[in-house]
């Protein structure tokens, strides 16, 4: 609720200052400010919940798909898997370097309708849930996998989008 109303504050005062410039990008700007400190990812994976494998969905094959979508959003951001084994022992300052990034995917039922929920999440290693966006729908079992990787590409090409804005590279 704090960190909320600092952030109500904070745009009460750009908007009052500065009317007219650029206000549809500040509240980016602060509410992901902590994207701007990843200089690298230590983590990126998809994790399937409810129904998910019984209607044919495969975790590995995704984490796949979605490092894939990674590696095409995020050329000139390095991927190291296995950094986060490394990460506990590391201070708050190197750890606001790494990032996390994953995907979750729920779904109930396992033939018509069935609900969905897909969820990404990225942000340094220590707060990881600082960038969130999530989709909820129904479909067919036998659509699910097509959408489910239609979201993941979409979600990612989002992220990538922000995470550069906020870094000012775009």
């Amino acid at each position: 609720m704090k960190k909320l109303i600092l952030i109500l504050t904070m745009l009460t005062v750009l908007s009052a200052t500065n009317p007219k410039e650029n206000q549809e990008f500040d509240w980016k700007k602060i509410i992901y400010k902590d994207l701007a400190t990843i200089e690298r990812y230590g983590l990126v994976y998809v994790h399937l919940q409810g129904s998910a494998k019984d209607i044919g969905l495969d975790q590995d094959e995704l984490s796949d798909y979605m490092k894939l979508k990674y590696k095409n959003n995020f050329s000139t951001v390095p991927y190291n898997k296995d950094e986060n084994l490394i990460l506990l022992g590391m201070n708050i300052d190197e750890q606001k370097k790494v990032g996390i990034m994953h995907i979750n995917i729920w779904t109930v039922g396992d033939d018509y309708p069935v609900a969905y929920h897909i969820e990404i999440f990225s942000g340094p290693f220590y707060d990881e849930s600082i960038y969130n966006n999530a989709v909820l729908g129904y479909d067919a079992a036998d659509n699910i996998e097509k959408i489910v990787k239609e979201t993941i590409t979409k979600m990612i090409e989002e992220l990538a989008i922000t995470y550069f804005k906020i870094r000012e590279e775009i």
